[in-house]
């Protein structure tokens, strides 16, 4: 039962990240923040990591425009992301990095009319879920991991006919819907690296 829900969870994600495809031309603007809701407080077990601009991570004094919150859970990591002050309009990506090297494109997601962004996921195993390019790497287990470092980036990628790019890792289609322009500018990080190990402890 367990599986079969991470499955869903899992498909709805993909549709969001294909936002902007053959129903939706590229440019316009797509409200995923509406279609995502991210409640105010999440339920025991989940971690809450702060999404701050990069030249302000070190500095405490800096409201932070967005969260991310996680939390491992029968062999699955369950995630949500907002921010805010985004340009509207735009497409950003969410990447999640294993242990200072590995990088995984888990969502792509369009700013609303106010520059806010919202989305969530569940994630089996550490893998992109969004077109990449010949940058993918291979999937990676989840007990694999000890230091996560999140990131939130413009999305460069161009849309195709079909809405999906094989440049991805062999055998896979997955949805791009960027912004067409091939700029990547990372635009929040978290406060601080994320321990997996224990009790999710920050690091």
């Amino acid at each position: 039962m367990r599986r079969a829900s991470l499955a869903l969870t899992l498909a709805a994600v993909m549709l969001l990240a294909a936002c902007g495809t053959d129903d939706t031309p590229p440019g316009s603007a797509t409200d995923t923040a509406a279609a995502v809701v991210v409640p105010d407080t999440l339920s025991p077990g989940f971690s809450r990591l702060d999404l701050l601009p990069a030249a302000s991570v070190s500095d405490p004094s800096v409201p932070p425009p967005g969260s991310f919150w996680f939390r491992l859970d029968d062999g699955a990591l369950e995630w949500y992301v907002r921010a805010r002050q985004l340009t509207p309009a735009r497409a950003y990506r969410v990447e999640l990095a294993t242990d200072g090297q590995e990088r995984y494109a888990v969502a792509s997601l369009r700013a609303d009319a106010s520059g806010a962004i919202a989305g969530h996921g569940v994630l089996t195993e550490f893998a992109d879920q969004v077109c990449v390019g010949g940058e993918a790497n291979a999937p990676r287990a989840l007990a694999q991991v000890q230091v996560l470092r999140v990131a939130i980036k413009t999305d460069g990628s161009s849309p195709s006919a079909s809405g999906t790019s094989p440049l991805t890792a062999p055998g896979n289609h997955l949805p791009c819907a960027g912004n067409g322009d091939n700029r990547w500018d990372y635009v929040l990080f978290g406060r601080h690296d994320v321990a997996l190990a224990g009790d999710s402890a920050a690091r």
